[in-house]
């Protein structure tokens, strides 16, 4: 552990902690395509998480659990993006859809809440709605 570690906000720790969850649902079917590395890439950038980091989290660097936030446009933004990247192969398979239900109950929704809203943002996701108007949506 690095002196930077101890010193780490709890918004750096959620950022990993959600960078991983997406990572682990990239890699829910063994392969981690192009498509699905630049959208990491992008959301790693967004979380203002660098390159060193991110590639070590591909490594499989398993630090981070998940670890939401409190607000509900945030919650709902993660699993907004869990979505996103389980999409972004044009695949979903069973593994990642299993992801996406426990991720959605880490972040804190009802199981039978989780199911329906993965499903609703599933589509909303593969019409390109973007984000704002999802949320609006839901």
């Amino acid at each position: 552990m690095s002196i930077a570690d101890v010193y780490e906000s709890g918004e750096q720790k959620q950022n990993k902690a959600h960078l991983e969850n997406l990572i682990s649902v990239a890699l829910a079917d063994g392969n981690l395509d192009d498509s699905e590395k630049a959208l990491l890439e992008k959301f790693a950038g967004r979380l203002s998480i660098s390159s060193t980091t991110f590639n070590e989290m591909l490594k499989g660097v398993d630090k981070y659990a998940i670890n939401p936030p409190t607000d509900k446009e945030d919650r709902y933004k993660r699993l907004y993006n869990l979505v996103s990247i389980s999409l972004a192969d044009d695949v979903l398979d069973d593994k990642e859809a299993k992801l996406l239900s426990k991720y959605a109950v880490g972040l804190g929704y009802r199981e039978d809440q989780a199911n329906e809203l993965i499903n609703k943002t599933l589509k909303f996701v593969t019409d390109k709605v973007d984000f704002e108007t999802a949320y609006e949506q839901i």
